[in-house]
């Protein structure tokens, strides 16, 4: 239950809000809204690598997108992307099969703005440095 069941349907508008966007600690909040209506909305947990993912440190500058979940398809090749697309999307997908790098180029490809890993197990973003993750400029974060 938890993450994926209150996950919303595509048409839920999301709203960046970086409120801890703490540098070491790598963690920010993701407050995910329906269409803007506070009343339907709800925080997560999210983590993040600051070599591979920059996040807004304030509300002042946090970006709003529509969010599409993907959960129910491993986006693991371009096919799995719907026939009405992603582009400009915060996209959500599980964990696995692939690794999320694949799933990031995908959805870069897709043309989405963020994708959002679901995890629901303590997971630590990957370290390696920037350069390990060539060309892939699509917002990449874990939410648990």
């Amino acid at each position: 239950m938890g993450l994926l069941h209150s996950l919303h349907a595509p048409a839920a508008a999301l709203l960046w809000s970086c409120l801890l966007g703490l540098a070491a600690a790598q963690e920010a909040i993701l407050h995910a809204s329906t269409n803007g209506v506070s009343s339907l909305s709800k925080d997560y947990c999210m983590y993040y690598n600051n070599n591979w993912t920059r996040l807004p440190s304030s509300l002042e500058n946090a970006t709003s997108l529509s969010l599409m979940n993907l959960t129910g398809t491993a986006l693991c090749h371009l096919s799995d992307i719907p026939p009405d697309g992603i582009r400009n999307k915060a996209v959500v997908v599980h964990w696995g099969p692939c690794h999320f790098l694949e799933k990031a180029r995908i959805a870069q490809e897709g043309g989405a703005a963020a994708l959002l890993i679901a995890n629901n197990s303590v997971l630590i973003p990957s370290s390696r440095n920037k350069s390990t993750f060539q060309n892939v400029t699509v917002l990449i974060a874990v939410i648990t």
